[in-house]
């Protein structure tokens, strides 16, 4: 999960997140689904950022969630962690689950490589 954040008292800010969304996909090296969350932040100071224009680029992003938050006076913080967890929780329940072994067998039965030449 990641967090695309802009300012809304910042309209570069929101501007960026094209780019940065972007880059966390090359970066990351993840796919372009990935799951993101756009916040607002700042809502305690004067919006320049339109919330329907922040909803508008959500919808043409891949109907991407949108939360507004203040960190400074706390609006919504929580709330926006609480997305990420529930998305987080969906994307987790419909993954395949590999079979996992009971036990791990521990007494040394497998190969053993020396990654040094230093002695033990």
């Amino acid at each position: 999960m990641c967090l695309l954040t802009f300012s809304i008292d910042d309209p570069p800010s929101f501007k960026n997140l094209d780019m940065w969304r972007k880059e966390f996909v090359y970066y990351a090296d993840v796919k372009a689904d990935f799951p993101f969350l756009v916040v607002g932040n700042k809502v305690d100071l004067e919006r320049k950022v339109e919330r329907e224009d922040a909803e508008a680029w959500c919808k043409e992003n891949g109907d991407l969630p949108y939360i507004e938050t203040s960190a400074k006076d706390a609006t919504n913080v929580e709330a926006s962690f609480m997305v990420c967890l529930k998305r987080w929780a969906n994307i987790e329940g419909h993954q395949e689950r590999l079979p996992m072994p009971e036990t791990v067998q521990l007494d040394g039965g497998g190969s053993h490589h020396r990654l040094c030449s230093c002695s033990s």
